[in-house]
């Protein structure tokens, strides 16, 4: 018969088990490497491809008077500096340390814009019942869905940055009327459109700017509307306070 000495062969699996923990570990390594890379991949490239296009929606992720206090996500992709066209006696305001990072919201209901991914599941938990707002609150600024309502037009200027993690999507208030800076010449504005397409792709650290028209309504005029239920084709609107430059000012010395 076959007699076992002493040492391993006591326990032959154990040579075995020996060998294969090397090996073993490596692929846990290489699959956790995998998992932390490969979603990433295309923000390390620092590039996006062509057919971008801008979707009205915007939330910050900062308050106007919490600035610097940010949400770590990779989901944030833009830093967004507002500036008030038709405030003539306010051309210098905005300093670089009040640049925002923000959060795009294309998709609106019951008075909230909310992102692609929470809305459709919400919408679809609840049979498109009451979707939850996203955990970014409005502030300073807040969304209202409104139609057939006269408001004073508000020229906005914001200038976005490209950052870590680029997305497909160009940004504007509502309704841009131009695009300015190096892209400028790549980007499509269709007539009375929401949209801004961009022939190119962008890469990490572009930067442009918008000039966009905003519905200003008055104080009145927002509690007596609320938030209606929709009715036909959605009207989307940002209110943008008369007073923006003042409270940019007040951010900044904060």
């Amino acid at each position: 018969g076959v007699r076992w000495f002493r040492g391993s062969r006591d326990a032959p699996w154990l040579d075995l088990l020996s060998a294969l923990r090397l090996p073993a570990a490596g692929v846990a390594v290489c699959t956790v490497l995998l998992f932390i890379v490969l979603p990433r991949a295309e923000a390390l490239s620092g590039s996006v491809g062509p057919g971008i296009t801008q979707v009205t929606g915007f939330s910050e992720n900062v308050s106007l008077h919490e600035v610097g206090q940010l949400r770590e996500s990779d989901a944030i992709v833009l830093r967004v500096q507002f500036l008030a066209e038709d405030q003539a006696d306010w051309p210098h305001v905005a300093p670089p340390h009040l640049l925002m990072r923000g959060l795009s919201f294309p998709l609106y209901h019951d008075g909230q814009w909310f992102g692609y991914d929470m809305a459709m599941r919400q919408a679809l938990a609840n049979g498109y019942g009451e979707v939850t707002p996203p955990f970014t609150e409005f502030t300073e600024r807040t969304v209202y869905w409104m139609q057939g309502v006269d408001a004073r037009q508000h020229l906005i200027r914001q200038k976005v940055f490209v950052e870590s993690r680029p997305s497909r999507r160009l940004f504007a208030l509502y309704r841009p009327l131009q695009v300015e800076g190096p892209i400028s010449s790549d980007c499509v504005i269709a007539h009375l459109s929401d949209h801004v397409t961009y022939r190119k792709g962008l890469r990490q650290g572009d930067s442009y700017e918008v000039v966009s028209v905003v519905p200003q309504f008055t104080a009145e005029q927002l509690e007596r509307a609320g938030t209606p239920q929709a009715a036909g084709p959605w009207s989307f609107f940002w209110y943008v306070p008369a007073q923006i430059g003042d409270i940019l000012q007040e951010a900044a010395s904060d």
